[in-house]
């Protein structure tokens, strides 16, 4: 699976799915997916409210 997460402003449409204005910032994220021999069977692609969305990483130092 490959991600990519991309912020954006809303499109008309798009704000009036989420119930929100259009021009407000949201994240787009692309996944896509290959089976076992590499080939890609299925891209999704979601746009997400930014109020909604949070991305949380924990890096772990070792030495």
């Amino acid at each position: 699976k490959v991600n990519a997460v991309i912020a954006v402003l809303l499109t008309e449409e798009q704000a009036q799915i989420l119930g929100e204005h259009a021009g407000l910032p949201a994240l787009r994220i692309i996944r896509r997916y290959f089976d076992e021999t590499q080939k890609l069977f299925q891209i999704a692609v979601t746009v997400h409210r930014s109020a909604d969305f949070v991305y949380n990483t924990r890096l772990l130092l070792e030495g």
